[in-house]
Parts: structure tokens; sequence; C-alpha cells
């Protein structure tokens, strides 16, 4: 019998595979999962310790991410090249978020599943952290709106000066205020915030 289950929502069939397995070598019973609402829904039935996102290809993360963090408070792997993409959503979560670099989906992950247990064990609170009443949009003009949106939907900073009819100095100077505004510092966090927000479609 498994000491304990997670669900995984796959994205590279490879990554999928050796994330199971290697999760059931530490005792953990894996339940793979292809959407955002079937990952939710095995949470909610409350014998899951942590879930697993794997973001590891594709351009999409973001989206993916957004779907399951802001609608659970339990500990959640993200599988994502870079640590910084995840360190950037740990405000918009409502549980812990912890790094699964793509290179660990080996025998690597055994210390970690092993350390994602002990954490799981001890929160065994799992109700959602409320966002805070006082967390509220700041005051934005039509032009940084429609920066946000082009950041979001992926263009460069040039092709967003076009498409609004600004000097690429002013979009960057538009995006360094945006950035003080929402209190981050990349254009990751930028925009996980304006679609917290509901100014951008995730």
């Amino acid at each position: 019998m498994p000491r304990a289950y997670a669900a995984l929502w796959g994205q590279d069939p490879d990554a999928t595979h050796l994330i199971a397995y290697i999760l059931g070598r530490a005792d953990i019973a894996v339940t793979p999962v292809d959407s955002a609402a079937t990952l939710l829904a095995a949470d909610r039935q409350g014998d899951v310790a942590f879930l697993v996102i794997d973001c590891s290809v594709g351009g999409d993360a973001l989206d993916r991410c957004l779907l399951v963090i802001t609608h659970t408070a339990r500990p959640i792997h993200l599988c994502h090249p870079r640590q910084e993409f995840v360190d950037d959503l740990a405000p918009l979560a409502h549980g812990p978020l912890l790094w699964l670099p793509p290179a660990w989906t080996g025998i690597f992950l055994l210390d970690k599943a092993r350390t994602l247990l002990v954490l799981a064990e001890t929160e065994s609170d799992t109700a959602p952290h409320p966002v805070p009443n006082d967390v509220r949009l700041p005051d934005l003009s039509d032009d940084e709106v429609a920066v946000l949106q082009g950041l979001a939907a992926g263009l460069t900073q040039v092709e967003i000066a076009v498409k609004e009819h600004r000097s690429t100095a002013k979009v960057e100077r538009m995006i360094a205020t945006l950035k003080g505004k929402f209190h981050v510092t990349s254009t990751n966090a930028l925009c996980a915030q304006a679609a917290r927000f509901g100014l951008i479609q995730s």
C-alpha cells in the first residue's frame, strides 16, 4: 500500500512516465490527469498529498499554472526549466510551490519526493488561504492595459510599440512602471498578476 497519493498533470510523455515511476519508488502512487479540471477534481477527493504540474515543454506554462495554483492550498511541484518562473508565481499561490527541474525527473527526484511527502504530511490543514481584502487593482491607464495585453499575447516590446503607435522607449518605461504598480520584478509575474485581476485572458 502506498504511503501517499499524488496527482500529475502531464505534458511531456517521457517526463510524465519518469515522474510517476520515481515517485512510485518513493511509495507515492501517482494518478495522471489531462487537464486542470481533473487535477483539481483529484485534489478535492482529499486523499492526494500533493500535485505535480509538468510545464517542461511548450509556451503555455503560465496558463497551466494559473488554472491550478489559485484554487488549492495543497503543495504543488512545478516541473519547469527555470526556478525564477516558480518563484514569480509563489505570491499568487494558495499553498506551497516547489520547483522540480526537468533534469531531476530521474533518480534525483527520489530525495525531492521524500521531502514533498514530509511537507505534505506536515501540511494537514489544506483550507485555501483567502486573498487579503487589502489587495486591490492598481490604477491603470488604457495604454498600460494595452501593454499588459500585448505582453500576455507574447509580443515583444518593439511589437507592442508598433501596435500601440508608441516609441519602444515609452513601452519600456510603461513596463517598468507596471512592475512597480504590481510590486513584481519580472514580466512573467506581471502577466500573472494581470491575469489574477482579470485584465488579460489566461
